[in-house]
């Protein structure tokens, strides 16, 4: 995402970013990966839930698909991080136009699942 943020802001296109974990992880998260986006914390989970991102099956953790995103950090010099969140549960990604009508809704199967910039990109332009 970080990558397209200029395409994203040509299309008057804003990106929060939400996470369930502590304050200060959430912090060395932003510091860690550089976004510059609003980092909203849901603590308790409800847009997780309302969006039907609820926990991965064991296979999605760490079946080869995890395995290849670690692959793929590693050979970019990052070492996986020790988890200390609650790793099992799926995140995802969604668009929301200004009337509040979702665009595009993505839910992952595990931690490397995430959907392409294109699939994002058109679903905005299709709206």
């Amino acid at each position: 995402m970080q990558q397209h943020e200029q395409t994203f802001n040509d299309l008057a296109t804003r990106i929060a970013v939400v996470t369930f974990e502590t304050t200060p992880f959430a912090r060395a998260y932003v510091d860690d990966m550089k976004i510059s986006w609003p980092l909203l914390i849901d603590s308790d989970r409800t847009l997780y839930h309302a969006y039907g991102m609820h926990r991965a099956r064991l296979w999605d953790l760490w079946g080869p698909g995890t395995w290849w995103a670690y692959a793929k950090e590693l050979a970019r010099g990052k070492l996986p991080g020790r988890p200390h969140a609650d790793t099992s549960q799926l995140g995802g990604d969604v668009l929301i136009d200004p009337s509040g009508i979702v665009r595009f809704h993505y839910v992952g199967v595990g931690p490397a699942d995430r959907p392409s910039i294109t699939a994002i990109l058109t679903a905005h332009r299709e709206r």
